[in-house]
């Protein structure tokens, strides 16, 4: 099982809990595709950046959003992919 979940930091932990759940899933390719709409429509939204440097959910496992500008580390999420043994 994958699981899809994220990570707030800075600013958005005045209005959110620090991790959300996005979903578990059977498969890496059902995972993947969730997450790369989800990297999609944060893109055409507009108002997060992915970092440059984190940008790569194959390669990391995660990727990386910063408000508006990048680096801003006083306003950023990741977007993780986690592979889970459930029984």
């Amino acid at each position: 099982m994958y699981l899809v979940y994220e990570s707030l930091y800075g600013q958005l932990l005045d209005e959110c809990d620090s991790t959300n759940i996005i979903g578990l899933y059977r498969t890496k390719e059902a995972a993947m595709e969730k997450v790369n709409q989800m990297i999609q429509d944060e893109v055409n939204a507009g108002d997060y950046v992915l970092d440059k440097e984190r940008n790569d959910i194959e390669r990391d496992g995660y990727v990386r959003y910063f408000w508006k500008d990048q680096e801003n580390w006083d306003c950023y999420y990741e977007l993780f992919i986690q592979e889970m043994e459930v029984k």
